[in-house]
């Protein structure tokens, strides 16, 4: 992977499983672009929170590429 990426997992995903992740966390010294973000709960791609059900998740992607393209920018 020669692109940013970011992966968030939380420990409850009952699909990807927090054992799945620990096995292969070998990975990231060789992926210095990767960026793992380990949560106690959020489930599976849910991320919700207040009475709306709202995903954080969202907000925090978009912080994530503004923050890469600003990166890109700076280098060229």
């Amino acid at each position: 992977v020669d692109v940013p990426l970011l992966i968030l997992n939380a420990e409850d995903d009952p699909v990807c499983v927090k054992e799945n992740v620990e096995e292969n966390l070998h990975w990231f010294d060789r992926l210095p672009k990767t960026i793992l973000v380990k949560l106690k709960r959020g489930s599976h791609i849910a991320f919700l929170e207040g009475l709306s059900a709202k995903s954080w998740s969202d907000e925090l992607i978009c912080d994530y590429f503004e923050r890469m393209l600003e990166l890109f920018d700076e280098r060229f």
